[in-house]
């Protein structure tokens, strides 16, 4: 079974004023952080290739990470908002014969392999279409799992509508596994002072 890993990292980050993929966060920019996490994942039967989308600060963000075991997907239409970045996480997993695609992004810096492992386990044991992540607020969201059969859901986005869109359209098909620091993510100057508080 192959279940792909795509981090979605083309963003401008405008509000925070400054690249969050190279905000710096105990020793490692936080896309390093991301990548490290994702290829730290092992499930028994389960391949998981790992490519990166970038798009604004392409050559900057890459020069953190091109060492790494990853692949490189570009997004020349990153202003465009979310949902291109999206397409390419798709088309790349498509490439790949996905049975299933993870999506994360790099600005939540408390994900966990274990994490990342417990949607596949799940996606596995109870065979759920999605399998996304609750945060102790309440929201659902990323990091998310989506089966193949979800893939053409995925490429119907258009804007700045990701993932979350598929997750309030479909409750019926979310299962979800506890992720209480996932509403910590980095936007604003103020969660970037957040984060510094945690070092």
């Amino acid at each position: 079974m192959i279940c792909p890993l795509v981090i979605l990292a083309a963003g401008q980050s405008s509000r925070l004023g400054q690249p969050k993929q190279l905000v710096s966060f105990r020793g490692k920019t936080l896309l390093h952080r991301a990548v490290d996490t994702a290829l730290s994942v092992s499930v028994a039967g389960w391949q998981t290739p790992l490519a990166v989308v970038l798009g604004a600060q392409a050559e900057a963000c890459w020069s953190e990470i091109e060492t790494l075991t990853i692949d490189r997907l570009t997004n020349d239409d990153w202003a465009g908002g979310m949902a291109s970045s999206v397409h390419r996480a798709v088309e790349w997993a498509v490439d790949q014969a996905a049975d299933a695609l993870i999506l994360l992004l790099c600005d939540q810096p408390f994900v966990t392999p274990d994490l990342l492992v417990s949607l596949i386990e799940t996606h596995r044991l109870t065979g759920s279409s999605i399998v996304a992540s609750v945060y102790d607020n309440g929201t659902v969201g990323v990091p998310v799992l989506f089966a193949k059969n979800r893939f053409s859901d995925l490429l119907a986005l258009h804007g700045d509508r990701g993932a979350q869109v598929l997750l309030r359209q479909y409750p019926e098909l979310v299962v979800t596994i506890p992720f209480p620091e996932g509403k910590f993510d980095l936007d604003t100057p103020e969660d970037l002072a957040r984060l510094a508080s945690l070092e």
